[in-house]
């Protein structure tokens, strides 16, 4: 019995399946820690999803945290939702469940495993490091709203163009450093060939067309977005999953891509680039702000033969 089992058996943790009763103790939960979690608005579906695992941590008959494993592809897995009453946070709790749900991503067959925490979460980067899990990016949450100028150097590329852009991305030092990887709301995906062509069929990707040092139609840049959303607010915003282009037309792409928030017609313009300082200046240079002080720290733990 490992030393972290032990611990929780003495403090009394039970870890198991949740259920349809454990809603509103779980919602009750999250708001000591959030105002406005978006945990009660997925718990139903998260209850229903036949291919992860839902658990919550009992302490003496009461729920006191709660850890959701979700399966995005074949060999690709996402630990998310990680709550602790605050009650009882520092006690194994997190610990518990983590172990639990590890060895369930194991049976279930493994592969990739990966989760996102924030860079403030000290406890957890502790815990994430005795696990194996390693830390293969930080991002930092940037915000604008749209401009009314019309964006021509952006165009909206079709599944036709895949083998060019792939071939980008493949050369692209940016991709690689950012884990092969485009962000949905929290939630990083691998970015696949088979993904890259689904992205496009829905019309969710566009090429940067405006480096001046290029032919006019050679692929200087790629920038794909989310599907259309609101803020909690219920603003209509533009979610950015990816965006990379060429060196020295960061700062004039960004004030490009606001002005195509524009003609969507949406509220503010929202991403997560990689945390690289030259970056950051070039995006305020084009009228982003920092959403958020903290980074995101992806962590991985890599199990694929």
């Amino acid at each position: 019995m490992s030393s972290s089992t032990q611990a929780q058996l003495s403090q009394g943790i039970q870890v198991r399946p949740a259920r349809a009763e454990d809603f509103e103790p779980a919602r009750a939960l999250t708001l000591r820690i959030w105002e406005d979690d978006y945990i009660p608005h997925v718990w139903e579906r998260w209850l229903a999803d036949p291919e992860g695992a839902l658990v919550v941590a009992v302490v003496g008959g009461q729920v006191v945290g709660f850890s959701k494993l979700t399966r995005l592809g074949p060999d690709e897995w996402w630990f998310e939702g990680l709550r602790v009453d605050p009650a009882h946070q520092r006690r194994g709790v997190a610990r518990a469940m983590s172990d639990h749900l590890l060895a369930r991503f194991r049976a279930l067959g493994g592969g990739l495993g990966r989760w996102a925490t924030a860079s403030s979460n000290v406890a957890v980067h502790r815990m994430a490091s005795a696990q194996g899990f390693k830390r293969q990016a930080a991002f930092a949450p940037y915000e604008a709203r749209p401009q009314p100028l019309f964006a021509e150097e952006f165009r909206a590329l079709t599944p036709g163009d895949a083998p060019r852009i792939w071939d980008y991305l493949s050369a692209s030092p940016y991709f690689e450093a950012n884990a092969r990887s485009y962000a949905v709301g929290w939630t990083w995906y691998l970015l696949t060939e088979t993904r890259l062509v689904t992205e496009l069929e829905a019309g969710r990707v566009y090429g940067w067309f405006g480096d001046p040092r290029a032919d006019a139609d050679a692929l200087g840049g790629v920038v794909m977005v989310c599907e259309p959303d609101t803020d909690r607010a219920g603003n209509p915003r533009l979610r950015v999953a990816y965006f990379d282009v060429t060196e020295g037309s960061l700062a004039v792409a960004a004030q490009a891509l606001r002005a195509v928030a524009g003609e969507m017609g949406v509220s503010k313009v929202t991403m997560k680039p990689l945390v690289v300082p030259e970056h950051f200046v070039a995006l305020e240079q084009a009228g982003y702000r920092r959403a958020w002080e903290q980074e995101a720290w992806l962590y991985a733990l890599d199990e694929r033969g």
